[in-house]
């Protein structure tokens, strides 16, 4: 997903379909209750998605995405381990090992010890992991209290697969187009994972699927006015 103000937009992406959304119909411009000192600020919020699950399409998609300069900020999701929803606050750059769905692994990053990860990464004080610039234990906290949000955690596992790759990358694209470009600072990205949804057959889980996308509009918009 990414979101802008009036003059900007906010886009999200998920790796699963978790809304029947597409990626040619972006949400009207919404207003939602203000987390920052600005009020009632509108954020155009924009879907695409779902996103294939293999390493070669997702490092085109965000490669493609950041460089078209068309959003203020992006928040990815993704449907993670039951219980609560996370806000996942890293990414790591390598320890890829497992395949995406096409039986393909991602890409090795070192020769000599055949490691796999995100070849494409701003090596300078980001050797290990980027950090999202977002404050996620505020947003974590604004969802509890503003939102009543009450199942809700910040995490640091984003689990190391096409999750966490996704996530990686466009932690790594926002730095390295900013660097090459006008000398804005870099788009805020942030990962959001989604528990599993409340259902007739699934009744112990916190969430319907109305409630998360309305909780994943509200971050977005989050995100979005702290740009």
């Amino acid at each position: 997903m990414t979101a802008r103000h009036l003059h900007g937009r906010v886009l999200s992406t998920s790796p699963s379909p978790i809304s029947s959304i597409s990626s040619d119909e972006p949400l009207p411009t919404t207003t939602l209750p203000s987390p920052s000192p600005v009020p009632d600020r509108k954020i155009e919020i924009t879907f695409v998605g779902p996103v294939d699950v293999t390493y070669e399409k997702v490092a085109l998609m965000v490669t493609e995405l950041h460089q078209t300069d068309e959003f203020d900020a992006f928040v990815h999701v993704g449907v993670g381990r039951s219980g609560e929803l996370r806000v996942e606050q890293r990414s790591r750059r390598v320890g890829y090992d497992k395949p995406g769905y096409d039986g393909r692994l991602c890409e090795i990053v070192d020769l000599e010890s055949g490691t796999r990860g995100i070849k494409t990464w701003p090596m300078e004080g980001h050797k290990d992991e980027i950090r999202s610039k977002i404050d996620c234990d505020k947003l974590v906290k604004w969802l509890r209290s503003q939102m009543d949000v009450k199942h809700v955690l910040p995490s640091t596992d984003a689990g190391l697969y096409l999750c966490e790759y996704i996530y990686g990358m466009s932690l790594a694209q926002s730095i390295l187009h900013t660097k090459s470009g006008d000398g804005r600072s870099p788009a805020p990205v942030l990962f959001v994972h989604v528990p599993t949804l409340k259902t007739d057959a699934n009744s112990d889980a916190f969430y319907t699927e109305s409630e998360v996308s309305e909780i994943l509009e509200r971050v977005c918009w989050w995100v979005g006015s702290t740009v």
